[in-house]
């Protein structure tokens, strides 16, 4: 059975076989190649209309568990990288940082299509917490000077379904991707969305 059904969006990347069989062939000893196509793939599905919210999830999930040794790996090269080496330096950040934001657009728009009822919203409500903890976690690694889009990140971010669900239970801990603990940076991101709710830059 089809994963999107007969009535899915006219994408590469509509059909879950396909899907994964394109992410089989990224490039394996390139990393910034795959994380470029990795960014590529997700702000193509992000600007393709028609998917359930659950799908767009699921693929996104897909792509964010293709990147991780790719990301990893340029930010291990990032932080070795001389800074004289300044044209290499500036690929590398780029690219980390081009991944993040895109990443950090993509699970903000599931929880977009989350708060507006869009369809399959019911079967991502158990994993919202999980969908929030990410776009946290891509947002942190990506706040710059050079976001365009930080207004609209944060209109996500201080909407009912964000910042505002987090009691500080350690849930984000289980299911952060990178196996780390996002408390200190949703504590970090509630300190500068009351900060902008009051005026200020952040």
């Amino acid at each position: 059975m089809a994963l999107f059904g007969s009535d899915a969006p006219d994408h590469p990347m509509a059909g879950i076989r396909q899907a994964k069989k394109l992410i089989t062939e990224l490039p394996a000893y390139d990393s910034i190649k795959a994380l470029d196509e990795v960014t590529f793939w997700l702000d193509s599905i992000g600007h393709t209309e028609g998917f359930r919210v659950d799908h767009r999830f699921e693929l996104i999930d897909l792509l964010d568990h293709a990147a991780r040794g790719h990301q990893r790996k340029l930010a291990q090269d990032y932080l070795a990288t001389d800074r004289q080496e300044k044209f290499r330096e500036n690929r590398l950040w780029n690219t980390l940082f081009n991944f993040w934001k895109h990443l950090g657009d993509a699970y903000g728009q599931c929880v977009e299509q989350f708060q507006s009822g869009a369809s399959g919203t019911d079967a991502i409500r158990k994993k919202l917490p999980a969908i929030v903890a990410r776009a946290l976690r891509a947002l942190t690694l990506q706040l710059d000077s050079r976001d365009g889009a930080r207004a609209a990140r944060w209109g996500v971010l201080l909407g009912d379904d964000a910042l505002a669900r987090c009691h500080g239970q350690g849930n984000c801990t289980e299911v952060c991707p990178m196996g780390l603990a996002p408390t200190a940076s949703i504590i970090r991101l509630r300190r500068l969305g009351l900060s902008r709710l009051l005026g200020g830059s952040g």
